[in-house]
């Protein structure tokens, strides 16, 4: 790409929170507890008018949460209930797109809508089982059988862009990145689950 194309350069760094949704929760009586995660990288934007730009990024991303059920063992005399507590980490290499319009008066706001494309490059699953507040039972897994191996889905942010000097800019970014795709590999309709990740970011931009 000609560096004339390009108007800005940026590396961020930011955390984020993953609320993911689906019909496997309710379908499995769980609730889910969102976690913070983190993301950074880089994008390129290009102005095509005052108003209008585009932004295409790459970003490493951790997405957290944690899913619990309760549970009733009846094979033990007398039943015992007890909880199942899922800790699960995603991690994403995100490709995405965004168009920017500038809003309002001081010209510093950006409303953005686009899209991602994510690879999924590692799982990280502990599951703990309590009996009466007694752990039970304990495991850890980083297998990625159950996942499937992308995701995609929309995305709407607003940046606010400060300018330090004549060649750097201090962007502050709010995202929403709604995954459209079910990420589990389990092919029944009541086992679906669909990221929505909510991201604050801080970056330096370098103006061409």
């Amino acid at each position: 790409m000609p560096k004339r194309f390009i108007s800005r350069l940026e590396a961020s760094v930011g955390m984020n929170l993953s609320k993911p949704y689906g019909s496997y929760f309710s379908a499995n009586m769980e609730t889910v507890r969102p976690k913070t995660g983190y993301a950074f990288g880089l994008s390129a934007s290009h102005d095509f008018t005052r108003i209008v730009s585009v932004d295409v990024a790459v970003l490493y991303e951790a997405k957290n949460y944690d899913t619990s059920r309760d549970r009733l063992d009846q094979s033990l005399d007398p039943p015992e209930n007890y909880n199942i507590l899922d800790e699960n980490g995603l991690r994403y290499l995100t490709l995405s797109a965004l168009t920017n319009f500038r809003i309002g008066k001081s010209s510093k706001f950006f409303l953005g809508v686009g899209g991602y494309y994510s690879f999924l490059r590692g799982v990280e699953v502990a599951q703990t089982v309590t009996y009466n507040g007694v752990v039970r039972i304990y495991g850890f897994s980083t297998s990625t059988i159950d996942t499937e191996d992308s995701d995609h889905g929309l995305i709407l942010s607003l940046k606010y862009r400060y300018p330090l000097n004549e060649k750097f800019d201090v962007a502050i970014q709010l995202l929403n990145a709604l995954g459209l795709y079910d990420i589990t590999t389990n092919p029944l309709p009541l086992v679906v689950i669909k990221n929505n990740t909510y991201s604050l970011t801080i970056g330096i931009t370098l103006k061409k």
